[in-house]
């Protein structure tokens, strides 16, 4: 950093090897553009100094096509409030690869509504400890399609509240290795109704801790088929 014609907001930075550093995460609303001087100089010694002008984006007006340009890691060091204004739309432009890198505690102040604008595909991005985030009414909205493009292992995240809000249309197409990954106390969360849209085969699979935990009330949903 040099001083000179254009260092206005020098202060704001830091030069680290060959990265530039802001040292205050930076906030649209209090300043939308920075402007800085550097200089760089040669093995030989010979020096350049230019100007450079950074301007912000609003997130509130970020599209998908912006939205999906993003790296994972650039997602991993947003703060939750900057993903919280995102338009639900610019969600359409988050891939599995991006979704993966959403704070737990991003995730938990997320609208439902930018929740249930995401591509189906990138649900396979998340982690049980990010499924474990979702408020059951965002999982209560969530698409059938969305839901059963949960990996197996994201099941283990789940709890009897939010097992409690699945749609039984999505329950029908679950794959049994999808219901098995569930922890067997969860199995308390589901309802008669939702009970007998399990596919047949699954019950081959459950243990006998997992048919333990199924409610008394719920027992009546069995079909002969299951059984």
């Amino acid at each position: 950093m040099i001083s000179g014609d254009g260092d206005t907001d020098n202060g704001n930075f830091e030069v680290e090897g060959d990265l530039l550093i802001i040292n205050k995460f930076p906030d649209y609303e209090e300043k939308s553009t920075y402007q800085i001087r550097v200089r760089a100089t040669d093995s030989v010694g010979i020096s350049i100094e230019k100007t450079f002008t950074f301007d912000l984006l609003d997130f509130a007006n970020l599209t998908q096509d912006q939205v999906g340009a993003f790296t994972p890691a650039a997602i991993q060091g947003f703060d939750p409030e900057q993903l919280w204004e995102l338009d639900p739309k610019a969600f359409k432009g988050f891939s599995k690869e991006q979704v993966s890198a959403f704070k737990p505690e991003a995730i938990q102040g997320f609208d439902p509504g930018q929740l249930f604008e995401l591509d189906p595909t990138a649900f396979k991005g998340f982690s049980k400890e990010q499924v474990s985030a979702f408020k059951p009414e965002a999982i209560q909205g969530f698409d059938p399609d969305q839901l059963v493009s949960f990996k197996p292992a994201a099941f283990e995240g789940f709890s009897k509240d939010q097992v409690g809000a699945f749609k039984r249309e999505a329950i029908q197409r679950f794959d049994p290795d999808q219901l098995v990954s569930l922890q067997p106390t969860v199995f308390k969360g589901f309802s008669s109704n939702q009970i007998s849209a399990f596919k047949p085969e699954a019950f081959t699979s459950f243990t006998s801790q997992i048919l333990k935990n199924v409610k008394p009330s719920a027992m009546p949903g069995l079909l002969i088929e299951q059984v």
